[in-house]
């Protein structure tokens, strides 16, 4: 739960072991859903799914077209907590008030995992370029392994340790892990490189909540530290579409140089006095150093993006949808203008 999908699927061998419910040797791993399971069904999807063992990486507020507020999400997820058996283990983010707020209703060990001391199980020595993220994995103030990502961001490293320690607890070695891991490619839009030529990178992100749009935009600015940072964002999901996290999005995007806002999905199906400000937005960015703009037609943002970027400029597209094709047709035409240049 919280976890990037990527990670619950491809951080385990093939040849994985363990105790699964199923009674054989079989072990499946799933992306935990706190979303309502159906509109007969107002639980969460994740109380259905009777897991052994479970990764919470972080709790925050989201869906707020199915929670009222933070107590709801957390009410759910005591739910999921409580169903972990006395041999299972869940693995709970370090530091965050919301994860430590459920493990109360917990039978079975919990242990922890992040970056900073104090948890079980620390990412430390992280090493970020342009494409590779390292760190050492660390447990009881012992070093177990060194592991190579090759995938960006302090975020990738949360989600491989949140792997690993589970991983370990149903008998996989560390290095073992680590050696996986070096060869896990991640899944598509998730920091995927869409385009790099004539100096310009073009990344397509999912990312959608404000603190994922703040994760993925610490990591290119720190990957890609001299470059000015595009952020163009589609507000689409039930959350980003309202205003109630508009200060959180309005700081996430103002960690880029440039933001350009794209159409909000289905506004008129939300009420007037909770919609997203996007005016607002635009001018407390501008008190943050960012120029933001607001464009309502994709085919403009191509434009925008093919006319007014230059050599070294990084250009991050986020959405949970299609965004009308715009990460595409933005690398279509910068390969167009590359190739007519170098003709």
């Amino acid at each position: 739960a919280g976890l990037d999908p990527g990670f619950m699927i491809g951080g385990i061998p093939e040849n994985f072991g363990g105790g699964a419910r199923n009674g054989g040797g079989e072990f499946f791993v799933c992306e935990g859903d706190e979303y309502d399971t159906a509109f007969f069904d107002k639980r969460s999807k994740f109380v259905h799914y009777l897991p052994d063992g479970l990764i919470i990486n972080n709790i925050e507020f989201d869906h707020g077209d199915i929670f009222d507020d933070i107590d709801d999400i957390l009410l759910s997820f005591r739910r999921l907590v409580v169903l972990i058996p006395r041999n299972g283990v869940v693995l709970a983010a370090g530091g965050d008030p919301n994860v430590a707020a459920v493990l109360d209703t917990t039978h079975c060990p919990v242990e922890s995992f992040g970056l900073d001391e104090g948890s079980d199980w620390i990412g430390a020595n992280v090493r970020l370029n342009q494409n590779r993220t390292s760190f050492d994995v660390v447990r009881n103030n012992q070093t177990m392994g060194r592991c190579d990502l090759p995938m960006l961001g302090e975020h990738n490293v949360k989600n491989a340790l949140g792997v690993i320690a589970l991983a370990s607890h149903y008998g996989v070695a560390v290095e073992d892990s680590c050696r996986y891991m070096a060869d896990f490619k991640g899944v598509r839009r998730r920091l995927q490189i869409a385009s790099n030529v004539g100096g310009r990178t073009l990344f397509d992100d999912f990312a959608h909540h404000p603190t994922a749009i703040a994760a993925t935009l610490k990591t290119v600015r720190d990957s890609f530290p001299d470059c000015r940072l595009w952020a163009v964002i589609e507000p689409r999901s039930n959350t980003a579409v309202r205003s109630i996290l508009q200060q959180e999005l309005t700081q996430a995007l103002g960690l880029a140089d440039r933001a350009v806002i794209g159409p909000i999905h289905r506004l008129d199906k939300v009420p007037k006095d909770e919609r997203l400000d996007v005016d607002a937005v635009i001018g407390d960015l501008a008190a943050l150093g960012c120029d933001g703009i607001h464009i309502t037609d994709p085919d403009k943002i191509t434009q925008l993006l093919d006319c007014e970027t230059r050599t070294g400029d990084v250009v991050v597209i986020m959405s949970n949808g299609g965004f009308g094709g715009l990460v595409k047709k933005t690398a279509d035409l910068w390969e167009s203008d590359y190739q007519d240049r170098n003709v």
